[in-house]
């Protein structure tokens, strides 16, 4: 299909086309004009938001990470100020079970914990 005959479709002018295009590779463009123009085009609009994690699991597990680690940190430094450092072994293990308590009994809190 071409642009006027889209453009015809939408009962719209090739010009108002020419601008929805140019919204759209800008990334301006509205969700009612994309469903129009999927709709001239016998398509359905598909909106998502798809984790860059790749799951809501992994993204999940990734923030319980982030918090554990500025958790067992601050747990760290104050032992290290009074002589009781821990080693990293010690403090991996603390991150991976702080982890496991998070992401099974804290999900939504974690993500008002600030970092």
């Amino acid at each position: 299909m071409n642009s006027r005959q889209l453009a015809e479709r939408m009962d719209i002018s090739t010009g108002h086309l020419a601008h929805i295009e140019s919204a759209e590779a800008a990334g301006s463009i509205n969700m009612e004009t994309l469903r129009r123009t999927a709709d001239a085009l016998n398509c359905d609009l598909v909106y998502a938001l798809v984790p860059r994690a790749g799951s809501l699991e992994k993204a999940l597990e990734e923030q319980a990470e982030k918090v554990a680690r500025v958790l067992v940190q601050r747990v760290a430094t104050s032992m290290a100020l009074e002589d009781q450092a821990t080693d990293t072994d010690a403090q991996d293990y603390l991150i991976r079970d702080t982890v496991s308590d998070l992401t099974r009994e804290l999900r939504k809190a974690l993500w008002d914990t600030p970092l």
